[in-house]
């Protein structure tokens, strides 16, 4: 026994010794996104409610994928409700009920009943129409785990303009286990989507497969006419059912015909889910905070912060023909409508009130 001890003794030290060298020492490098983060401090903001915006309207269905509360940084339960947005004309848009396994279509001019309700076999994260003729359209609608997307055909009746039959085209499966978040049409007709978590996150437009660097998961990708660019939103950090901290969303552009994506902008402790563009400015969503951002479209700064209560976990969102801003909220089944000059004329009476 006056052997065994200092064997063992010697044993356990060279194991301790061998860890040692195994772990990795900490990381000094320097984040090097940090240098593209925006500042809060000096964005002008502007409170809203339910009643000063243009538009609200709220659809309920009941909770057919018995999807589970997600709880996202301080906000509390939120179950899986209005996701996706996408207008059919300066009027119309149809919207996607992710927990209600359904699609349907509304006049914002009188949003009390949809025009038209339609199920659909799987949860959703987005909705895109792509017009096809003058009364035609095609929906794209993510698959969120389910599938990669669907494809359906939607058409007006003829001399009815309340009338609208849709039908499924396609349904195209997933090749792995994957997360497909973001649908969207660019300028040439090809349907881009973003695969945001799994196996093999990636950005997909047409034939074309773009990976962004790690950390980011692509949850959007558009294509932004006025700019000829696409455009995708990013986070850091991919939602659990628990809550989360210190998530970043990011900003990225491509160039049409480029081949590489390039940083525009980080934000800090903010989850967007959604981007879209107009008038210069990107729109996105910030979950953690119930907040919309107006977005600089050349430099990625902040423009203008809108709170209050008619963003509850805003998720979706979508610019009309003529300008207005269709945001939905995954917290309250709702969707809010806002005219972004009006809102901008409100900032700037703010402003000069305070001066």
């Amino acid at each position: 026994m006056t052997y065994v001890i200092p064997i063992l003794l010697i044993t356990v030290t060279a194991i301790a010794a061998f860890m040692t060298l195994k772990k990795k020492p900490p990381s000094t490098a320097a984040d090097p996104y940090t240098a593209y983060i925006q500042s809060e401090a000096d964005a002008p903001s502007l409170v809203l409610n339910e009643a000063n915006v243009e538009t609200y309207l709220v659809w309920k269905e009941p909770n057919r994928a018995a999807t589970p509360p997600l709880h996202i940084g301080q906000s509390g339960e939120r179950y899986s409700t209005l996701t996706g947005v996408s207008w059919l004309d300066a009027n119309t848009c149809i919207i996607a009920h992710r927990s209600g396994l359904m699609l349907a279509i509304f006049d914002v001019n009188d949003p009390r009943q949809p025009l038209l309700k339609s199920r659909i076999d799987h949860l959703s994260d987005d909705v895109v129409a792509k017009e096809t003729g003058k009364e035609s359209w095609e929906i794209a609608v993510s698959g969120c785990w389910d599938c990669a997307y669907s494809l359906y055909k939607l058409t007006r009746e003829n001399g009815n303009q309340n009338g609208f039959a849709i039908e499924l085209v396609n349904t195209r499966a997933h090749n792995e286990r994957t997360f497909s978040h973001g649908v969207a049409y660019d300028a040439e007709g090809r349907l881009c989507v973003s695969m945001s978590t799994g196996e093999r996150p990636r950005i997909e437009i047409g034939s074309e497969v773009h990976e962004l660097p790690k950390p980011w998961g692509a949850r959007d990708v558009i294509y932004d006419d006025a700019k000829r660019r696409h455009l995708a939103v990013a986070v850091s950090a991919d939602p659990k059912r628990s809550a989360y901290d210190k998530v970043k969303t990011s900003i990225w552009t491509k160039g049409l015909g480029e081949k590489e994506w390039k940083i525009l902008s980080v934000y800090d402790n903010v989850h967007s889910d959604a981007i879209c563009s107009g008038d210069g400015r990107i729109w996105i969503p910030d979950q953690l905070g119930n907040r919309l951002f107006a977005v600089n479209g050349a430099t990625g700064a902040i423009e203008a912060i809108f709170s209050g209560d008619c963003f509850n976990f805003p998720h979706g969102l979508d610019v009309s023909p003529d300008g207005k801003l269709a945001i939905t909220n995954y917290g309250s089944s709702s969707v809010a409508i806002v005219d972004p000059n009006v809102l901008f004329n409100e900032l700037k009476g703010v402003g000069e009130g305070r001066a």
